[in-house]
């Protein structure tokens, strides 16, 4: 790590500046020593001070030194320590220490002065400020207060504020924190695509915090979508990512979450030991609220294990911890697993004072799975106890609750317990369809336990059924998963049920079954499993096999290039895929079908996927059951495309456009930053001039809409502005062009011509490209410029103009002057006023409103209605603009032509450069140092005399630009002497 020094030829604010810089770049120990040292320097006045107090406390929070953070800050918590200050800095400090407060679980103190904070910023529209402290108070009612309704409102106020400043990071981190109500309520998809939003706009980022916690919560969205391996690539990362930065608390929670999968795949031995490292890292942390979480993952795991009393201590120190950070929903969840245990050891008493206060903590709550579990919980208890009805009656009341929102894991949970209840009041085949229901949503969540012990009761039900083969299966296959995972207590329980059958004398999986009466329980089942996608699938898959007693079901993809991907099976594998997919293409072509005991059916999942069902049954069905499966998988096609069609009306929400704010709006062009801001000033100033104007910038930025802007605010407005490009016309006619000639000058030649200088006579003439100008040519444009006159080819004396030029190009002239393509003389005498025009990237806010007004344009003269979705315009904020303002337009000029009317333009509409656009790491580490005009950057890589180089070159080039290149004004102005000064401009390389 670089030494910090605080150079005692550089002032307070040039100090502060680096400062801001370091801590932009997430470099937050470095900050931290920086800041620490900065505080001891004596000259820094009051207002200066809490400024670096404010970015020290921020360094040290993003570090989880929370105490040390608030101690920073405590001596402006003191009554009128802060009356003061300016209201921006009084804001400034409330935002800090509630931030502070919030991470410290003092919530009502919190929003006090993160309110406090909101009110100071929005009375001086400082929009960074209120965006900031919008997402400071969703944070807290999400995490410390579980008011998400509320949380979602102040986060989505943070979101307009962001996206006016067109921060991407700080987008992000608000799209995490949506995207963790979206999670806690149920919603996966929606939460999915809020982590994954989040993940694009901070790419290439340097907060390696942010970055392993988005990765932590995909992760947990992936495994409960069922998407495993991704999930386990999820947390590596997260991992890499936070070790980077050695946060613990956060790698407690990576380590204590990712225990909690491995639980649910079986891999307990290894789960503990990660949980048991999670468990060391939040203590380390001073984390109780993850420490809780964490013992009560290791009680749960315990629980599973039947180690009820090592389970019951982890339960009740976690319920210790959980009372003191009071968070209602993790409380309840360790009263429902202590409940469990203590029902084990017949303890029943016991285990329903706690299940019925988990039920007291989450009646009310918005989360309704919460609710939902604390029912399934007392049903089981019930059960237990054989009081059928009372269970039946928390069953109904679980399953309303699970109506409202998709979880497998709960469903599975519920279906079992009902399938329980059915057969303890004789109604078999209800158990037999509720259970099977149960075990796949158990095989869709890979839990290996849980669809163990759904197995254990099927085969009790199918036996009593007289289905002695598939009870002997289910029985056989609970057992097998019950040994490997240690678990003694069922292991004999399933192989006791397993001897009580009678001898059938040949292996239950070569036995033939009989297909399925087709009766209201197949479709019950069906509609069940209608929430979720890929449960239907499966219970499509499993339903088909029972029906038409086949050997194999699979449902395939087929995907654009014709190929088959197979999504969900059941029964035997295919042994020779190659050959059975080349007849299913013959026969879906109108070719030779299939043979009779092979069945296809194609149907769509309402969206973009095309499904095919394939069933190799063991003999040729009759029409009745073929009849039968077509109504099935039209029940099923139906029920996807409604479940489709919920995803995108829940999802898609049009972007208000009219929350888009400008500074201002100037002569055809939109100025919503600080950095067109500094441009427009720039033109108010030379208003009243006819200097000669450069302006430099990329392509595609928009120069040539300045240069009109300071033709429209000069005395010549009433004049014409002449455009002019030079990399438009040949070579051999440039001067021709530009300066005129008489006929017969040379050949071709066949009238006069008054050339585009003459033309521009009393207004301005404005020459794009000017980099591009031949060689030969520049010196005939200097004379103009120095002696106000053209001489036009075949004339005897040169005529003189009154005409103001404005010159434009995106090429770095001083390279070209050092390269001999651009004569030095020129040069100087076009950049008599130099405005640089930032490239888009650079000026973030201005690209909403700017696609605001091309798509107001370009709708209106295609004659539509078109929106943007706020996904899109995400996406577009989070894009870079290698084009600049120019790709901007073509790119609203595009996807308005593709649109029809009334059309919401969604992300996938727009290019494919801007969906896959990843930003890269220089984005995040090259940062503004000082405002424009004479912006600068410097790379992360920049040591801090590096960084301290390119500021005093800087201040030295702005203050020689002010005074002319006068050496004894800049001299006095920067208080150093003329030998001081031109010993600094010797080693910073300017040349006076």
């Amino acid at each position: 790590m670089v030494s910090v020094e605080t150079k005692s030829n550089l002032s307070i604010q040039e100090k502060i500046a680096i400062a801001e810089a370091i801590l932009r770049r997430n470099a937050d120990q470095e900050a931290s020593r920086y800041l620490s040292e900065l505080l001891t320097d004596q000259t820094l006045s009051l207002e200066q001070e809490c400024s670096v107090r404010c970015m020290l406390s921020k360094s040290l929070e993003n570090m989880n030194q929370y105490r040390e953070a608030l101690k920073v800050l405590n001596k402006y918590e003191q009554a009128g320590a802060k009356d003061e200050f300016p209201i921006q800095l009084k804001g400034n400090i409330n935002l800090r220490l509630g931030w502070v407060y919030s991470w410290l679980g003092d919530h009502p103190r919190a929003i006090a002065l993160l309110n406090q904070a909101l009110k100071e910023f929005k009375e001086i529209d400082y929009e960074i400020g209120i965006g900031e402290a919008y997402h400071a108070l969703g944070r807290t009612y999400i995490v410390e207060i579980e008011e998400y309704k509320i949380a979602r409102d102040h986060l989505l106020e943070a979101i307009e504020y962001q996206r006016r400043a067109g921060d991407p990071h700080a987008l992000a981190q608000t799209y995490l924190r949506l995207g963790l109500i979206d999670y806690q309520e149920g919603h996966l998809k929606t939460a999915k695509d809020r982590f994954l939003e989040a993940t694009s706009l901070a790419e290439g980022s340097t907060d390696h915090s942010l970055q392993g916690a988005l990765h932590i919560n995909l992760a947990a969205v992936y495994f409960d979508q069922c998407e495993i391996e991704t999930a386990t690539r999820s947390y590596e990362l997260a991992i890499e990512h936070l070790e980077k930065v050695g946060h613990k608390r956060l790698l407690g929670v990576a380590y204590s979450n990712l225990g909690k999968n491995l639980i649910r795949l079986g891999n307990w031995s290894e789960a503990e030991e990660i949980l048991n490292r999670g468990l060391a890292l939040s203590r380390e942390a001073n984390n109780r609220r993850d420490e809780a979480i964490t013992l009560q993952t290791l009680g749960h795991l315990h629980y599973l294990q039947e180690k009820y009393e090592l389970a019951e201590q982890e339960l009740k120190n976690s319920i210790d911890l959980l009372m003191q950070v009071k968070t209602k929903t993790h409380l309840a969840e360790s009263f429902r697993y202590l409940a469990l245990v203590l029902a084990s050891v017949s303890r029943y008493d016991e285990g329903f004072d706690y299940a019925k206060r988990a039920l007291q903590l989450t009646f009310n709550a918005k989360v309704t799975r919460h609710a939902a579990t604390s029912y399934l919980v007392l049903a089981e208890m019930h059960l237990e106890r054989k009081e059928y009805r009372t269970a039946e009656d928390f069953l109904k009341m679980a399953r309303a609750k699970l109506n409202q929102q998709t979880d497998l894991e709960l469903s599975g949970y519920a279906q079992r317990l009902l399938g329980r209840a059915r057969a303890a009041m004789g109604d078999l085949n209800g158990a037999r369809y509720a259970i099977d229901q149960s075990i796949s949503c158990f095989n869709t969540t890979k839990s290996l336990y849980q669809s163990a012990l759904s197995q254990t009761e099927l085969g009790k039900v199918v036996y009593k059924l007289g289905d002695i083969v598939l009870a002997e299966a289910n029985l056989l296959a609970a057992k097998k998963t019950f040994v490997d995972l240690g678990v003694h207590r069922l292991k004999e329980r399933a192989a006791k049920l397993l001897s009580e059958l009678p001898s059938q004398g040949v292996i239950a999986a070569e036995k033939t079954v009989a297909p399925v009466a087709f009766d209201s329980f197949l479709v019950e089942r069906l509609i069940e499993a209608s929430h979720q996608k890929e449960l239907l699938l499966r219970e499509l898959t499993a339903i088909v096999r029972d029906l038409m007693a086949a050997t194999t079901v699979v449902i395939f993809e087929i995907t654009d290039s014709a190929d088959f991907n197979p999504i969900v099976s059941q029964g035997s594998p295919i042994l020779n895929p190659g050959r059975l997919y080349d007849k299913i293409r013959l026969q879906l072509n109108g070719g030779q079908p299939l043979s009779n005991d092979n069945i296809v059916r194609q149907f769509s999942d309402g969206g973009k996927r095309n499904l095919l069902l394939y069933i190799s049954a063991g003999q040729a069905p009759n029409e009745r059951r073929l009849s039968q499966l077509t109504a099935l998988v039209r029940l099923a096609e139906q029920s996807l495309e409604i479940n489709t069609l919920r995803e995108r009306i829940k999802t898609t929400k049009e972007f208000d456009l009219s929350s888009l704010r400008c500074l201002s709006s100037m002569s055809g062009f939109l100025i919503a930053s600080p950095a067109m801001k500094s441009v427009l000033e720039h033109i108010h100033k030379i208003r009243s001039n006819n200097v000669t104007v450069l302006i430099t910038g990329e392509s595609g930025t928009g120069k040539e809409l300045i240069a009109r802007a300071i033709h429209l605010e000069s005395e010549r407005r009433d004049r014409d502005f002449v455009p002019f490009n030079c990399a438009a016309v040949a070579k051999d006619i440039v001067e021709s062009r530009m300066f005129g000639h008489r006929k017969g000058a040379f050949t071709g030649a066949s009238n006069d011509q008054r050339g585009i200088v003459r033309a521009a006579e009393g207004g301005t003439l404005f020459l794009d490209e000017i980099g591009e100008l031949p060689i030969d040519i520049q010196p005939k444009l200097l004379r103009f410029l120095q002696e106000g006159e053209v001489h036009a080819l075949g004339e005897d004396r040169p005529t003189k103009v009154n005409v103001r030029v404005l010159a434009a190009t995106n090429r770095d002239l001083e390279k070209q002057v050092s390269l001999g393509l651009f004569r030095e003389d020129l040069f100087h005498r076009l950049n008599v006023i130099r405005i640089q025009v930032p490239p888009l990237r650079q000026r973030r806010e201005e690209i909403l409103p700017l696609a605001e007004n091309f798509l107001k344009v370009f709708s209106e003269r295609m004659e539509k209605s078109v929106k943007l979705s706020e996904e899109a315009a995400d996406k577009l904020v989070a894009y870079d603009w290698p084009g600049n303002v120019r790709q901007l337009q073509n790119e609203i000029e595009r996807v308005v032509a593709y649109a029809d009317d009334q059309h919401i333009v969604m992300v996938d509409e727009l290019s494919t450069e801007i969906i896959n656009f990843q930003r890269k790491a220089s984005f995040y580490q090259e940062r503004v140092v000082l405002g424009a005009p004479g912006t600068i950057t410097f790379p992360r890589e920049a040591t801090l005399a590096e960084a301290v180089d390119a500021v005093e070159k800087q201040i030295l080039t702005e203050a020689l630009k002010r005074n002319n290149n006068n050496i004894s004004k800049t001299a006095r102005e920067l208080d150093l002497t003329r030998r001081g000064l031109h010993m600094k401009c010797d080693r910073l390389g300017i040349e006076l």
